[in-house]
């Protein structure tokens, strides 16, 4: 069984590598089309539009790798059925399911490295692209921007911050709340008009301390001016922009979800984004799942009708998933529903498919 393993295993990769190729060309080549003027009023030189796509491939990857995968599947399972290998190992009484048992551990691995490409390689090299895109091609100036809006930011031991506007140059925020967290538990909120860095040592002005004691008492303490020289928050922290969600990995967004809770701020689309980091890379997993009984099946399919095949399910699969994580977005299904509800569906629809191959 290990030489029909190997052998299975073999014309698997190939087509997975062939695959990839192809539809990492045709991703490419599109974009560039979509974004040439784009390049071309921006006078970007052959240098930046080449990094620029070099560090978009990781992302393209773990987009396309399902595709890849239900294209993979049906070429190497289709060539074993057109040329009637499949039969010939069914009356040597070896199942399906065993035949297909190499494609299904490489589906499994694959999720699982299309996830570690989420976690670790893809949030680089997206930040990297938005850096060469925004600084270098668009030539915008890094420190152009002086007054950042709605300003939320982990800070030291426990502490959470909320600024309506941070002045960058003056190092100085205005409508300020602070709340300290001992892990879930809220010790205390201070209120406060300004904030601001003098001498290293972070002064707030005009506001209050709320102290919690119990479940059911508060001690209220007003002040007019207040320093806080333990505080070892920098400026530079308050400063930083944000990243977006699909240039972080899975844990860092899961802690950019628990700071968003803990500042009682709206969590709802993070939370989708969150559950869909872990959801999509089982795609992989699904897609050879259905792409065994498909190309398994008595009628043989060919090589433009995989083509027609794939697209045509990647595409419900690809609609679908958009469309329900909009109701997650919108607060009327819940992150998890919304991320793995497609994937479910497909998983079923698969092994329905398998039910009716003949064994």
């Amino acid at each position: 069984m290990r030489i029909l393993d190997r052998y299975v295993a073999v014309r698997f990769l190939a087509a997975l590598a062939f695959a990839n190729l192809v539809l990492l060309s045709i991703y490419v080549l599109a974009n560039l089309v979509e974004n040439l003027d784009k390049f071309l009023d921006a006078h970007a030189t052959m240098d930046q539009v080449f990094r620029y796509y070099l560090n978009f491939v990781p992302q393209i990857i773990v987009i396309m790798q399902p595709i890849a995968i239900l294209l993979a599947t049906l070429f190497s399972m289709g060539a074993l059925s057109k040329n009637s290998e499949l039969m010939a190992m069914r009356a040597s009484g070896i199942p399906l399911h065993r035949t297909a048992m190499p494609l299904l551990v490489m589906g499994f691995l694959l999720s699982l490295v299309s996830m570690g490409l989420n976690e670790t390689i893809v949030p680089n090299t997206n930040q990297r692209r938005w850096e060469i895109n925004e600084y270098e091609i668009q030539k915008k100036k890094q420190d152009r921007r002086q007054i950042m809006y709605h300003v939320y930011r982990q800070g030291e031991n426990g502490r959470i911050f909320r600024l309506e506007r941070y002045d960058i140059l003056a190092n100085r925020g205005f409508s300020v709340m602070v709340q300290k967290f001992d892990k879930s538990k809220l010790i205390w909120t201070m209120k406060a008009e300004e904030m601001q860095m003098v001498d290293s040592v972070w002064h707030f002005r005009r506001g209050d301390i709320r102290t919690f004691i119990g479940a059911d008492s508060m001690r209220l303490q007003t002040f007019d001016s207040l320093m806080r020289p333990e505080w070892t928050e920098s400026p530079q922290s308050f400063a930083q922009k944000r990243k977006l969600p699909e240039n972080m990995g899975y844990s860092e967004l899961s802690e950019w979800v628990e700071f968003k809770k803990r500042a009682g701020t709206d969590t709802t689309k993070e939370m989708v984004d969150l559950q869909v980091k872990l959801a999509f890379p089982f795609a992989c997993f699904i897609m050879v799942i259905i792409a065994i009984p498909i190309a398994a099946s008595p009628k043989r399919a060919g090589f433009a009708r995989s083509f027609g095949i794939a697209f045509g399910i990647m595409f419900f699969y690809f609609t679908l998933s958009r469309s329900i994580y909009k109701l997650g977005e919108a607060g009327d299904l819940p992150g998890l529903v919304a991320a793995w509800s497609v994937n479910i569906l497909f998983l079923i629809i698969g092994l329905v498919l398998y039910a009716f191959v003949r064994k």
